[in-house]
This record gives structure tokens, C-alpha cells and sequence, in this order.
């Protein structure tokens, strides 16, 4: 399994340190990591797979949230943005082969 959403989650943190002050963006980023956490470990309250288009809200929040930051916290949450946009690519990867198998005997 990919170490990329342990990687999304650190940089969520180190924008989360260099937020410091900022109560909102810190909050969002904690939304966001939630997010990643029900993806990645499923949701603890159905055996259901996640939304589908639960990666993409999380890539529009980041994005989003790059654009409102500064400095520091911008530049972490845009590398959150990168590993994610490359763990959704993996993940479809991934789903893509697991259904693409062969269908003749």
C-alpha cells in the first residue's frame, strides 16, 4: 500500500504549524485530514467504499485553501495537493486493474 496519504497528512500538519494563528485555515486543514483519514481507513460507520467524488472535494478544498494562505502554509498545502492528486491517480490505477481482469475461461 502507498505511504502517500502518511506523506498527504504530514504536510497537512506542517501547514496546520505554520498556520499558527490562523484559526480558520487551521480548522479546514483538520477537515480536510478527516477526510483523507475516512478515505484512506474507510468509514468506521458502513462497510460502504467512500464517495467516489469524496477525493475530488478534498482536492477542491486544498486548492481552494492554497489560494487564502501565505508563505509557509501555502507551499505545504500545495505539496498535500501533489501527493494527493498522485494518490488518486494510483488509487484509480489500482481500482482500474483489480476490475479490469480477464473474463475468459
Amino acid at each position: 500500500m502507498s505511504d502517500r496519504p502518511t506523506r498527504i497528512r504530514e504536510e497537512l500538519q506542517r501547514a496546520s504549524d505554520a498556520a499558527d494563528e490562523d484559526r480558520e485555515i487551521r480548522e479546514q486543514l483538520r477537515s480536510i485530514d478527516e477526510g483523507l483519514m475516512e478515505l484512506v481507513d474507510g468509514d468506521k460507520t458502513t462497510d460502504e467504499p467512500p464517495h467516489p467524488d469524496r477525493l475530488a472535494e478534498l482536492e477542491e478544498k486544498l486548492a481552494g485553501l492554497s489560494e487564502r494562505a501565505d508563505g509557509e502554509t501555502s507551499r505545504h498545502v500545495r505539496t498535500a495537493a501533489t501527493l494527493l492528486d498522485e494518490y488518486r491517480e494510483e488509487r484509480a490505477e489500482r481500482e482500474s486493474g483489480e476490475s479490469g481482469g480477464s473474463s475468459g475461461s
